[in-house]
């Protein structure tokens, strides 16, 4: 192959990028390109070129160029800040600066830009972490969200939190590694050209990290059973409006083709069942949606509950959930028209419209014989 692509150190590592370039000439690889991660090479003769790095983001004029190229220095490529300049083997190129105070100028602009940068990151970060603390209570819509996609999304989820948690690292080093280089220049010490190598096992750490995040994503759709018209008869945890003794014909709610169907999803965290009818019960419509969540974790039962009730389409105050008592279920909490419990591992939103007439005790009852009927399925299919 003529063509290479290799990773490069990050754009603070002014010295290790200027040995890394040298060091893949000797080996007989011209660089053509610079990109976020990657440098793209060319095959020839190995030579004993030397790279620089020059530090500005603005585009240099021609008679700044012209005056480099007097000196021996070319200019290779520009990517922001990184500007790489290449003097050929015999040219007795001088370096690009005489004075280390004079650098160091340049290195502060990097800082700067950096810090920006940075800023940026942690306004990312801000409802993240705001999600975590609040998971122990205190404002629990974040933690809400944070919970319901762990559990729905785990996959995108650690994407953005492993691409989060590597941006906050570089940023970091980055601020260490500048402040160190900028000290070193104001006292007179001109930049190593040759420092220690660093190595890529970060990289390629994050890299694998990325693969498992992006092939979790690829088996929850792949595995996804899109919604299918509901049986007669359940033929999952869910139940049926008939189970209840609300027989009817089918319909829709909002339009006809807003029909009774079941989804069951799979993700690392959960086996998740999805379940919605509406029948025509004499002459008035009814409708019953369940959301079933068999965990893999036990323990995230408890806030799965929580992050239900604080999803909820009908309320935002979750105080509004009363406890009731179901045999059998751990915990059951009830609005007048929903319904989140939990049972070791599993834990189910259910949402039920009846007929206006119903009576608060007689709503309370149903979701008894709901959360009833679901476990003995819950138990066949365990």
């Amino acid at each position: 192959m003529n063509i290479r692509y290799a990773f490069h150190p990050e754009d603070y590592c002014v010295g290790e990028n200027e040995r890394f370039y040298t060091e893949m000439a000797a080996r007989g690889w011209g660089l053509v390109s610079r990109g976020r991660c990657l440098s793209r090479f060319e095959r020839r003769e190995p030579a004993d070129d030397v790279y620089r790095v020059e530090v500005d983001y603005r585009d240099f004029p021609e008679d700044r160029l012209e005056l480099y190229r007097e000196c021996g220095w070319e200019l290779v490529t520009k990517r922001g800040f990184v500007n790489v300049f290449r003097a050929g083997a015999g040219a007795d190129a001088p370096e690009l600066y005489d004075y280390p105070a004079e650098q160091a100028e340049t290195i502060r602009r990097m800082r700067r830009r950096s810090r920006l940068t940075n800023l940026l990151v942690l306004a990312l970060l801000a409802p993240y972490l705001a999600a975590l603390v609040s998971l122990g209570g205190g404002p629990g819509q974040l933690a809400a969200e944070m919970v319901y996609l762990a559990v729905n999304l785990p996959g995108l989820l650690a994407l953005y939190t492993v691409l989060l948690v590597y941006s906050i690292l570089l940023g970091i080093d980055g601020s260490v590694r500048l402040r160190r280089l900028i000290r070193r220049l104001e006292g007179g010490l001109p930049l190593d050209h040759t420092p220690k190598r660093r190595g890529t096992a970060h990289i390629w750490a994050v890299i694998v990290l990325v693969a498992l995040c992006l092939g979790s994503v690829a088996a929850e759709v792949v595995t996804y059973r899109r919604t299918e018209p509901m049986p007669e008869k359940s033929d999952g945890v869910y139940i049926t409006l008939a189970d209840l003794g609300f027989d009817g014909e089918r319909c829709g709610i909002l339009s006809p083709e807003d029909r009774s169907g079941a989804e069951k999803v799979w993700t690392p965290m959960a086996d998740i069942t999805h379940a919605r009818e509406t029948v025509d019960h004499a002459g008035e419509w009814m409708s019953m949606d369940q959301d079933i969540y068999r965990l893999r974790i036990p323990a995230l039962s408890g806030p799965m509950a929580r992050a239900l009730m604080e999803r909820s389409d009908i309320t935002r105050d979750t105080a509004e959930f009363e406890d009731i008592d179901v045999p059998g279920w751990d915990t059951a909490r009830a609005t007048e028209f929903e319904c989140v419990a939990t049972r070791g591992g599993t834990a189910v939103r259910v949402y039920l419209f009846l007929p206006q007439n119903t009576s608060p005790p007689e709503r309370a009852e149903v979701f008894t014989r709901i959360l009833t009927e679901i476990a003995k399925r819950l138990d066949a299919n365990s």
